[in-house]
This record gives structure tokens, sequence and C-alpha cells, in this order.
């Protein structure tokens, strides 16, 4: 093997195994975004490639207003990428244009030319939902900000006794609506992975069985259920209701699959990987695992549309019948879970779904589904509104009054600052929006709960919340809230978890 061979034969072992990856590019052709895969590709490491010029990496791509004048939507092009250290790599570019707001933004997913397109087809997957991912969760944001008001408020006109009874009638089908609406929203935001998540050890065993119950209830009669555990230990670290969220959905796509009645099963299994075993999925660590497979006997899914499963808004049912969000959460979910989803299917046999998630080590915690009603302020009485958006200020501020606070607002952080100052610190509560315009509220409130001893900070977002609040210390002044909610949701963070 000659030298130059040998160099690439070594590079290509040093190759992720997912050889593709996402960059957003602002309006002005700036990296926004970098990875971990984006940096084994290109060379660059994040600090050097954040805020560099697209051109710098992607000599051959038009600019991103040529891109916008284009109309771009999912082009897909064969172009050159330089290294850091000047060589030309071979890249597929595909390109998507998006808005938010009032700014633009170009998503482009990179994939390695020199891997074989079958060695990165999963991965390919992968990259497709996080292409989408980025337009929808930034719609989903700003969704979740329209649908809090229109519930809040709808919520505030069945408190009012004035409301005759047709117009309360009008107001409740409005405000299950908004939140059919905000199920939606949650759904974008699990398959983005950005939505909020509180993992904790449970019992897969114990879940499944509770679950079962709730199918029996809501599944037509002539559907039987199945459930088979095989081994001892189930517990992983999970959110449970996501995971039963990821068991209903697998469990309504079955039922939808079976028309005519049949059987759906449920098999928990525990195994351990070893290093020498083959994986049952690519890049799963040799260790302990958990499968739950689930099957049904219905129509099947055809093979070419098996590997489309998972994507968002892909359905197989007629219009009417279904978003094409509910496999594209479930795959969110488990990834989140640091675990794998896959799918098989044969014409007139049946669809089998696998989840596969690591076990843990912990005693399960025993989940218990949060109560209704707006608890007590505990004495707590007076309140600042951080909030930008002018919709959902004026709808907090009078939910506050109902709860008996004497609330105040501000639309900037920078005017919250001037309110606490004006008034010595003497507020109870902060309730903060983190996505500011001219500050990151998640930081405001960090520096004000440095000042001032007193507050509750109740810290909302239209986003996850996940991977901002685990950089705090478990600091019990502060809260997490993520929108849409309603009262009593606001309340609960308010007033904080229970003592047992």
């Amino acid at each position: 093997m000659n030298g130059a061979n040998r160099i690439n034969a070594e590079a290509a072992l040093k190759m992720p195994a997912r050889p593709a990856t996402v960059l957003v590019l602002d309006e002005g052709g700036r990296v926004l975004t970098w990875d971990g895969v984006a940096a084994a590709i290109l060379g660059y490491p994040a600090k050097e490639a954040l805020g560099r010029k697209a051109e710098d990496i992607l000599p051959d791509l038009k600019s991103p207003e040529e891109l916008w004048q284009r109309g771009l939507a999912g082009d897909r092009v064969e172009t050159r990428g330089l290294a850091k250290d000047g060589r030309e790599i071979s890249l597929e570019v595909l390109l998507t244009a998006y808005q938010r707001g009032s700014e633009r933004f170009v998503a482009a997913v990179l994939r390695d030319q020199r891997v074989p397109r079958l060695e990165a087809e999963r991965g390919l997957l992968h990259d497709r939902l996080a292409a989408v991912g980025e337009l929808a969760a930034g719609m989903a944001h700003d969704y979740n900000n329209i649908l809090g008001t229109i519930i809040l408020y709808s919520e505030l006109l069945l408190a009012s006794p004035a409301l005759g009874q047709e117009d309360r009638g009008r107001a409740r089908v409005v405000l299950e609506q908004a939140k059919r609406g905000a199920t939606l929203t949650t759904q974008v935001l699990d398959f983005t992975r950005r939505s909020e998540m509180e993992r904790h050890p449970i019992d897969l065993k114990a879940l499944i069985v509770e679950t079962k119950d709730l199918l029996e209830a809501a599944l037509p009669r002539d559907i039987s259920i199945e459930v088979t555990f095989v081994g001892q230990r189930f517990v992983v670290e999970a959110d449970a209701g996501r995971m039963q969220q990821v068991v209903m959905n697998l469990a309504i796509n079955a039922r939808d699959a079976m028309p005519g009645g049949g059987r759906l099963g449920f098999v928990v299994e525990n195994f351990r990987l070893q290093p020498e075993d083959p994986s049952p999925y690519r890049d799963m660590r040799p260790g302990d695992w958990v499968s739950l497979r689930v099957s049904d006997n219905g129509v099947g899914i055809p093979p070419e549309q098996i590997r489309h499963v998972f994507e968002p808004f892909f359905t197989t049912k007629p219009p009417g019948k279904g978003t094409g969000l509910g496999l594209a959460q479930v795959y969110g979910i488990v990834k989140r879970h640091n675990g794998y989803v896959d799918a098989s299917s044969q014409l007139g046999i049946g669809t089998t779904f696998t989840v596969y998630l690591p076990v843990d080590a912990r005693e399960p915690e025993v989940w218990e589904p949060g109560g209704e009603g707006v608890p007590e302020s505990e004495g707590r009485r007076t309140a600042l509104v951080i909030e930008e958006d002018e919709g959902t200020r004026p709808a907090l501020l009078q939910v506050l009054g109902i709860m008996g606070f004497e609330a105040f607002s501000a639309a900037t952080g920078e005017k919250g600052l001037e309110v606490m100052r004006d008034r010595a610190g003497d507020i109870d509560v902060v309730v903060c929006d983190i996505h500011l315009a001219d500050t990151n509220g998640h930081e405001l409130a960090r520096s004000m709960g440095g000042r001032w001893r007193k507050p509750v900070f109740v810290l909302m977002s239209g986003y996850s919340l996940g991977f901002e609040t685990r950089q705090d210390p478990l600091d019990p002044r502060f809260r997490w809230l993520r929108k849409p909610f309603t009262m009593s949701e606001l309340g609960a963070a308010i007033a904080g978890p229970k003592e047992r």
C-alpha cells in the first residue's frame, strides 16, 4: 500500500459512523450550527467554524440570497468542501430555505461522498429528520406562543360568572381545540428532540402493564392484547409519560392497520449485547439492553414505504385520517432516551416495531401523574412577568391576578431589571420567558437570583427546557414550564413540588 492510499484508509477508519451532518446558515451565509460529525468531515473545531462564512467551507455554493431567490425547497447538489488542511472533499448537499419571523435561514445536510451510500442509509434518515426539524422546531415555538395565549384567555372566559351557557360551550370548544394544537406542537418537538423530558429510573414492565389496562378500555373489542415478559429486570432511565406516549402511539398505529380486528402483541425482553455479538442496530454499544416489540397481524406496510415511516408528515393513511407525526414522535422520543427504534413488515402478515433502550442499574422510581387544580401561592402575592409576546403578557397578568397576585410586567429583560430595582427586589415570583430579544432569560433569572434571594423563578419556553435547566444546580427557587400551559400548570410551577 503506497503512502497516499494508507492515509486515505486511515482517514476512512476515523470517519464517523454517520458521515452526514446538518449546518444552518443565517441570511448572511454564516454558520450557526456545528457538531462533531462536521468537525470530523471538515477538520474545523466548533470554535473555529461557528460564525465562519459558508463560502470558506463550501466555495461553490451559491450565496444565501441567490438560494432564496430560487425558492429553494429540498435541492440536492454534489459539490466540494474545503477541509481545514486544504483538502477537497466530495460532498452531497441537500439544501432547504426557511423563514422564522423576519429572519431567513438555509439548512444544509452535508453527506461525505467518500463513504458508500448503503453504509450511510440509516444515518441519512436521521439527517433528513434533523433538517426538517430545524424548520419545524422554530414553527412549533411560534405556535406555542399563540396557542398559549388562546388557552389562557379561554380559561379566563370560562372562569367568568357572567358568561352565558351557549358562550361557555363555545369557549370550551376553543380551549379543547387549542389543546389539540398544543399536542401537535409537542409531537413536532418530540421528533426534533427539543421537547422537555424528566428522566428517572422506571420499571418498563410496570409501565406496560398500566398502559395495557388503558388500551383495553380504549381499543375495539375485536383487538386482543397479549403481553409477554422475557427476563427479570426491565429498568430503564426514561420520562415515564413520554415512554407511555411511545407505547400508545405504536398501539394506535397497530389498531389502524387492523380495521377488522386482530392481535396486538407486546414482548418485553432484556438481553446482554457482547462485543463479539452481531448488533441488532448499527452503533449499539455492548452492554445490557431492554427491547420492546410491538406487533400486529394487520395489512402490513409496502417495502417502498417502510423506510419512510419515521419521517414527519409521512403517512399511509387516507387524507384526514392521520397527521404523519405519530411515528416521528416515537422516533424522537426513543432517540432522546439514547435508544433505537426499527420497523419490519410483510404485506398481509403484519408489522413489528422494536424499541431498544439501555438498562439502568438503579432501583426504579414510582411514577405518579400530577393532579389538577390551581395550588395555593403560599403567601407569595407579588409577581413580575417578563414576556415580549404582546398577546401572552396581558393574559399572564390577568391569570396571576386571579391567583391573588399583584402583578407587574416588562417586555424586555432590561425593563424587568428596572422593575426589580424600583421595588427593591420586593417581588415574590418572576415569570420569565427564556427567549428574550435583548437577553437570555435563563441568564437573567440566574443573575436576579444571585442578587435577590426572595423570588421564585418560573422560566418559560416554547422549545425544550431540558438542556438548559440541567446546567444549573437544583436550586429549589427555579421552576420550568414549557409553552403552552394551563392556569393549573402555572399555579403548580409557582407552588413547586409537594413534600411526600
